[in-house]
């Protein structure tokens, strides 16, 4: 980390260097400010639909345990641990993405009427997000350095001259921490706790709707409702009666409730793999823009519109299960 630390010195020199930063497009990075913000709104809206599809599970585990009355069992205080550590990742990757989108906004405040004051507040927040990211991850914290001063202090020839210098400098303070939080978020120990929950999620979900509905707490008129609005249709008066009174109706219905919460669940994780995706493309073009060289956005605009799509499928489908 402190070989990583010591190339941003490095890089930050280069700015003064020959052929100064008349190549930087200050459009370019209007737009690069754009997409960036747009995705931090939508993969921040990804981490809050994620956040209470895994609260389910905890909340499916406690209707299970409660009823059997075994809350002092080790499976059930395990699960309990890990919902309480994914809720905390989720939570702090949250905050990181928020102050990512500030630091976005203000770049692009920068690039189009060259303020410097709160772009540099808005890059140290994010350091600090980012650190007690780190520090809920269990992971010693990675940013060190304050830009405080820095950026408002970069001179030149010209006003314009200026502009593109700072421009330039932020957009590489911007990558460096895109850098670290893309490869906190993609230790494979936040994989693999997602995906050891997601397991729960089903399982202890389905058993939870499977006692409620055999106790007779559950009317599934709302789903046949959801499910024959395509074509029209509604729920006949006696629908209830007759799905218990079936059992083959009745496994139909429990396996369609399966199927859509692993319809959620995929979906996000989906979410998780294209929000690290979208930020190595973030990187990636941050770095064209410092080398001047022309940006195509629209692949992280094309990602960050799948992401608007996954949130909008999963609460969608959260309304047709309440």
């Amino acid at each position: 980390m402190a070989d990583f630390w010591g190339f941003r010195w490095f890089a930050l020199l280069v700015l003064f260097g020959i052929g100064g930063c008349s190549s930087i497009s200050l459009e370019s990075a209007k737009s690069l400010s754009s997409a960036g913000e747009s995705f931090t709104v939508q993969a921040k809206a990804a981490v809050f639909v994620s956040e209470s599809e895994f609260q389910l599970a905890r909340d499916s585990e406690a209707l299970m345990h409660g009823y059997s009355n075994t809350t002092t069992d080790d499976q059930y205080q395990e699960i309990l641990s890990l919902s309480e550590k994914l809720n905390g990742e989720l939570s702090k990757r949250a905050a990181v993405l928020d102050k990512l989108g500030e630091v976005y906004s203000a770049f692009g405040s920068l690039a189009a009427i060259n303020t410097a004051g709160d772009t540099e507040s808005a890059i140290d927040k994010l350091g600090a997000s980012i650190n007690e990211y780190a520090t809920a991850r269990g992971k010693e914290q990675p940013v060190k350095a304050s830009v405080a001063g820095v950026i408002s202090k970069v001179g030149g020839v010209t006003a314009g001259e200026i502009q593109k210098r700072r421009v330039k400098e932020v957009s590489v303070e911007i990558r460096l921490r895109l850098i670290v939080f893309k490869n906190l978020l993609a230790d494979p120990l936040v994989a693999s706790q997602m995906q050891s929950y997601k397991s729960h999620v089903g399982s202890s979900y389905g058993a939870a709707v499977r006692q409620l509905w055999d106790s007779g707490l559950y009317d599934p008129t709302q789903l046949l409702n959801d499910f024959g609005s395509v074509s029209g249709m509604t729920a006949q008066k006696d629908a209830l009666k007759t799905i218990n009174s079936s059992p083959p109706l009745q496994r139909a219905f429990r396996e369609f409730l399966a199927k859509r919460q692993e319809q959620k669940l995929t979906l996000i994780a989906e979410s998780y793999d294209s929000t690290l995706s979208i930020l190595g493309k973030l990187i990636g073009d941050h770095e064209k823009l410092e080398k001047g060289e022309e940006l195509n956005l629209a692949r992280i605009r094309e990602m960050t519109a799948r992401l608007k799509e996954i949130v909008s499928i999963i609460s969608k489908a959260k309304a047709g299960d309440s």
